[in-house]
């Protein structure tokens, strides 16, 4: 018998072989991404609730509000008043949604604040990677015509 041939064709065919399984198969993850653009007019005393997504990263999400983000920025925008939760309905969905319910704050009218705009924060993180995504909007009196005047 021929036992070069033999281990030639052991090399050839198995260590090739070998090498391609032993390759690392593991793909990165896609980045993680808030997904959904909200209303940006917020009414005094009307709630507001959206649902937004999340996708990318591991999939084990949580999320965070924050209410007045620190901006590097000089802005225009004033404190935000408007007190805001997250609401987790299903922890098999990517999901989250956000709810509040705009107030006029103490010592405050609705010609002060009317028609201000604001800015809040949402920060999605999948226990390694953190990204954050700020939304603006507007504080506007909620007003009923009526024909011959408004309320």
């Amino acid at each position: 018998m021929d036992y070069k041939l033999k281990f030639f064709h052991l090399i050839l065919f198995i260590f090739p072989a070998i090498f391609i399984a032993g390759c690392d198969t593991d793909v990165s993850p896609e980045p993680l991404e808030i997904i959904g653009t909200p209303e940006n007019t917020l009414y005094y005393d009307s709630e507001f609730e959206y649902t937004f997504g999340a996708s990318g990263g591991d999939g084990s999400y949580r999320y965070r509000y924050i209410q007045n983000p620190e901006s590097d920025e000089d802005d225009d925008f004033e404190d935000n008043p408007v007190e805001m939760s997250i609401e987790i309905l299903d922890d098999a969905k990517a999901s989250f949604t956000l709810r509040g319910i705009p107030k006029l704050p103490a010592n405050s009218s609705f010609e002060d604040l009317n028609n201000t705009k604001h800015k809040y924060r949402l920060e999605l993180t999948d226990g390694k990677n953190i990204i954050t995504r700020d939304f603006e909007f507007t504080l506007s009196k909620n007003t009923l015509n009526i024909l011959g005047g408004t309320i």
